[in-house]
Formats: C-alpha cells, sequence, structure tokens
C-alpha cells in the first residue's frame, strides 16, 4: 500500500561544495555530528536512512532525477522523506543545515518554497498536539505553520495564504475558553504575502517578532535602532547595504556592503524626507537599480561620522533588499566588484561588455 500520503518531503540543497572528497559521503559525516553514527544507516548506493528518534526513522536519497533539473544551481542536491508525525528528524536536518560551515537549504515541496534557516522556529506541519490550541486556531481559520521557542511566537497561514504574526498574549487569554467571536482585531496581521515571501524574509530580519511593535503599521522597514526614522529632526547619514533577490536560489546575495565598494553609496535622510522615502530615492534615483525596494532593515548599531561642517552626525546602518536588477544590470555588476573608485569618478575596466567602458554617473 502507498503510504505517500502520511509523509512530508524536503529537499536539501547546498550551492557551494569546495572539501576535497565525496559530497554524498561528507554530508553523511557531518550528519554523524548530530545523530548517533550507529543510526544513520546507509542502504544501496546514494541512499541513508537516520533515527534521531528511536520511534521514527527519515530516508535521505542523494540527487534524485526529480530535483537534479529544477535545482540545476546547486552542488549538493538531496531528498529527505519524514512520516507527518516526526518532527525530530527535521529538527536535526535544519541543525545541520544552520551550522553547517556553507550553509545548506532545506525545500519544502508541500509548501513549494524555501525554509528559514533559522533553528529557533519549529515547523508546525507535523500538526499541533494540544486539540484545544489546535481547536483555537482552527476557530479563526488559521492554520499554524511555525513556531518560534524563543519570542513564544505562532505565525500562520489564513485561507488566502498569506502568513500572519498571531498575538500570542491573546491566545493565552482565549485558551480553554468558550470564545464566541469569529474574528478579533488584534488576533494577528499579515507579516508576508506567501509562504516563498516568509522564507525569504525571516532570516534578513524582515519579519516582526513582537507583536504590538508592529501592529497596523507599515512593516516595510523593521527598525531595531529606536532612532526615530519618520521624523528625524536633524541630520541622519544613512549607509546602505544592497541585496539583490535571487528567486532560483531562495536568498539574497550582496552587491553593495564591502567598505570602500564603488556601489556602496553614503547618503543621508534629507529634510523632510522620512527613511523610506530617501531609500526608495536612492535605489531609483542615485543607484538607478530599481523603481522601489522589497524591505529594509535598520541595524541597532549606530555609527558616527563628521558632516561638511565637522558637526557630529549619527548614521544608520541599513540592509536594503531590492528585486533581481534588471536597470542598467552589466554596470551595475560591475561597480559590485570594484573596490574603489577614482577621485574623477572613473572604475577600473573589466573585459566583459562594451557598457563596462562607460564612466557611470552615481
Amino acid at each position: 500500500m502507498d503510504d505517500s500520503a502520511n509523509k512530508l518531503t524536503y529537499y536539501i540543497l547546498r550551492e557551494k561544495y569546495d572539501e576535497p572528497g565525496d559530497i554524498f559521503n561528507i554530508f553523511i559525516e557531518d550528519l554523524k555530528r548530530y545523530i548517533t553514527a550507529n543510526n544513520v544507516i546507509l542502504g544501496k548506493p546514494g541512499l541513508i536512512s537516520i533515527s534521531a528518534d528511536t520511534h521514527q526513522k527519515g530516508l535521505i536519497e542523494f540527487n534524485p532525477s526529480e530535483i537534479s533539473e529544477k535545482f540545476s544551481k546547486f552542488q549538493f542536491r538531496a531528498k529527505l522523506i519524514v512520516a507527518k508525525e516526526d518532527a525530530v528528524n527535521l529538527h536535526v536536518i535544519k541543525t545541520l543545515a544552520a551550522r553547517a560551515r556553507v550553509k545548506y537549504r532545506i525545500f519544502s515541496t508541500l509548501y513549494n518554497c524555501f525554509l528559514p534557516t533559522s533553528i529557533d522556529l519549529e515547523n508546525l506541519e507535523f500538526g499541533l498536539r494540544d486539540e484545544k490550541l489546535a481547536g483555537l486556531f482552527s476557530q479563526f481559520d488559521l492554520r499554524p505553520i511555525y513556531y518560534s521557542q524563543y519570542f513564544r511566537n505562532y505565525y500562520a497561514l489564513t485561507k488566502e495564504n498569506s502568513v500572519v504574526l498571531v498575538n500570542k498574549f491573546l491566545i493565552d487569554f482565549m485558551y480553554g475558553k468558550d470564545i464566541p467571536e469569529n474574528s478579533i482585531s488584534d488576533l494577528y496581521y499579515v507579516v508576508a504575502a506567501n509562504m516563498q515571501s516568509f522564507g525569504l524574509k525571516y532570516d534578513r530580519h524582515l519579519i516582526p517578532t513582537d507583536f504590538y511593535e508592529y501592529f497596523n503599521k507599515s512593516i516595510k522597514i523593521l527598525n531595531y535602532s529606536k532612532f526615530n526614522i519618520n521624523h528625524p529632526g536633524r541630520k541622519v547619514f544613512i549607509k546602505p547595504y544592497i541585496y539583490e533577490l535571487r528567486e532560483e536560489t531562495g536568498e539574497f546575495y550582496q552587491i553593495a556592503g564591502n567598505d570602500g565598494q564603488a556601489l556602496l553609496v553614503m547618503d543621508k535622510i534629507r529634510q523632510g524626507e522620512t527613511l523610506d522615502q530617501a531609500l526608495t530615492r536612492l535605489v531609483k534615483d542615485e543607484l538607478k537599480i530599481a523603481d522601489d525596494y522589497l524591505g529594509a532593515y535598520v541595524s541597532n548599531e549606530i555609527e558616527f561620522d563628521r558632516d561638511r561642517d565637522g558637526l557630529v552626525t549619527p548614521r544608520l546602518v541599513v540592509w536594503v533588499y531590492v528585486n533581481k536588477i534588471e536597470k542598467e544590470r552589466p554596470k551595475v555588476m560591475q561597480l559590485s566588484q570594484t573596490g574603489w573608485q577614482s577621485i574623477g569618478g572613473n572604475i577600473p575596466k573589466i573585459n566583459v561588455k562594451d557598457e563596462f567602458t562607460k564612466t557611470p554617473s552615481l
């Protein structure tokens, strides 16, 4: 009898693999750091069974044909199959993925997206064991997908498949009670349009973790600096580290960030601007790489510098995330690889395309 209905399937992927030796054997040896060696059993070539819990076994198949084409950009590809109630083996694989020297990514076939790498998030596709809690989520048409063990937050899917942050304080209040309402405004708010977006944003600090900090507020910028980014009331510099989305690998890649890099353009929040307006201007008008940005994270570390008048001025360090860059892409890619720019604005030539012979005007 086909037991696939009671199984969950994930893909384990790694973009780079520079260690000498067979990549699957290296993965097995890494795995034995988290699971007792005699519970990692090699079957036929390219197939192993694992058991971090004696009650459950998972199966890992190396480079099956079903994923080799879809994930051709990854050097390591394997399929993990676990029972629907087996959260333990998945957690072990997530731990290995997050702590490896070069991280692995885990792709969920159920949600058709990459999972966040954070091992603090407990996956809930295995269901909630607490029937009262499960009934409470069901009453409000919510499907819990993650639980943050550190923040004690639940993230859930709505009927529209958007991801919401659930109010843990309200859940505690309603637990075990006969609640007549089927809609309460303080219960949740949307933090990601879908599972794919959540998986991209959570590891980049673009998903709220404190319910009321962003309740009824924009979450385009998550501000960890505590600085007033809407009405600074003073001169504030900004240092924007820019990352580009590559959907095929489910990751953001840094294109501007190393100090001294030609594409790293120091700027400021101009008079009358908010930080949001400043960042939009930066990517659209100054760098000319996008019409807008997907989201931004303001670091809790504040830098200081002197302005042109010699006054000590604070500087916000901001991670800015944009969609795949299409505008002037050859020039942008050159600048992202360049560590200097002359006083006259010239940059070194890279023998790639004619566009690189032109002096950029940034």
